[in-house]
This record gives structure tokens, sequence and C-alpha cells, in this order.
């Protein structure tokens, strides 16, 4: 039986990384999700997040990376 006093703690590295995302939300650090509709990373705006959603922290500019470079397995 679980304790309803124990912290929560991620179980993996995909929930690991959505509390990472809603963290930097939180604390005003800039978010992107990868538009499955557009093929290009956009502006994470609103409060919530998704599951199903791919995530990354903004990059700083950089021009030898491409700010519209293809997630992993999508």
């Amino acid at each position: 039986m679980i304790s309803n006093d124990s912290k929560l703690i991620p179980q993996n590295e995909e929930q690991e990384h959505l509390v990472q995302m809603l963290l930097a939300k939180l604390q005003g650090i800039p978010v992107e999700y990868w538009s499955t509709v557009y093929y290009k990373w956009l502006d994470s705006n609103h409060d919530a997040i998704t599951a199903s959603a791919t995530y990354r922290i903004k990059p700083t500019f950089n021009p030898e990376t491409s700010l519209t470079e293809r997630p992993e397995g999508v």
C-alpha cells in the first residue's frame, strides 16, 4: 500500500522529462513543443503539459543548430 504522505517520484525517463518541463514552465524558463501539424518547434505558452507531446527547453540562438530539427521518433 502506498502512503499518502510519501513523495511522488518519476518512475522512468519520460516522467522525469515531463517533470523537468513542468518545473521549467513554473520557473519561467521558455519551453517548446514539437508540432506534428507544422513539423517545427513552437512556443509552449499554455500552463498545461500533455504526456503525448514532445517538449524541450527553448534553445538560445546558435547559428550552427537548426531550431526546426525534428526530434527522434517523431
